[in-house]
Order: structure tokens, then sequence, then C-alpha cells
């Protein structure tokens, strides 16, 4: 699935919003899972969003620029990046070798630990990430189709 803009791209880091991320990696994850092709989601959370803004008053959307910037510096053409709330993303990786979640989101802490340059201010961007893969993206799945 290529990377593409809707009506609900996110205006501030330029990745897909919440509503057409949910829609495009619902039908993505059952296309993958019939196919049997390995299908992997990094979730990612800026932890220290709320303290940074507290400090230094409302940054979060340079907080947001910066770090859709790393995720479409790190990421490949046909992984769908969407903005599921506040200060969390989640990056949907079709067809992605076994493990590169993992290795994604390796990089994806490396990268925002050493980009301390938010408006100019020493402060880095902590973030965590979790990665689900094939099983757990499947049982993500049929929560998903239940509830739905």
């Amino acid at each position: 699935m290529a990377r593409g803009g809707t009506a609900d791209d996110d205006a501030h880091a330029s990745i897909v919003g919440y509503g057409a991320f949910l829609l495009l990696s619902s039908a993505a994850v059952s296309e993958s899972i019939e196919r049997g092709d390995n299908i992997e989601i990094v979730h990612v959370v800026v932890t220290n969003a709320a303290d940074v803004c507290s400090v230094y008053g409302d940054v979060s959307d340079q907080i947001d620029i910066t770090l859709g910037t790393i995720l479409r510096t790190l990421t490949r053409s046909t992984d769908l990046i969407g903005r599921v709330s506040g200060s969390s993303y989640s990056i949907l990786m079709e067809g992605a070798p076994h493990g590169a979640g993992l290795h994604l989101a390796d990089r994806i802490v490396r990268a925002a630990e050493s980009y301390n340059a938010i408006r100019g201010l020493d402060w880095p961007i902590d973030v965590s990430c979790e990665v689900l893969d094939g099983a757990a993206v499947q049982q993500l799945s049929d929560v998903f189709d239940i509830t739905v």
C-alpha cells in the first residue's frame, strides 16, 4: 500500500490521519493475512510531549513535525504512517521481512534521541515503541472485526 494524500491527512506531520489510517490499515491487514504475507505494525508514542510543552509552552506542532520527518525518513515508501492520537503514531509495514518492525522501532528511538532541535530548544524527543507482528496483528484484526 503506497502512501497517499487524503482529506483526512494530518496537517502538522503530513501523515495520514486517524480515520484514514483505520480504513486503509484494516483493508491492508485483511488482504495481507489472506495472502499469507508478513505484516507488522510499529506503534510510536512521544512520552515526554507534555513535559516539553509545560516547560517551553505549546511546541506540540514542532514535536509533530519533527517526529513526522523522522518517521518518513526511516520508513519504506510502501509503509502507511498514521497519527492515531495526539502524540501517538502507527506504521503499518505490509510485506516486511520478519523482524523489520523491531529494527525500525530501534532506529526510531535512536533518531528521536539524537534530534535535539525542537524550535531551537535543547530538548530531545523521548519515544517508546511497541511492535506487533504476524499473530499479534491477526488477533488485533479479529478484535477489530468483532467490534466494528
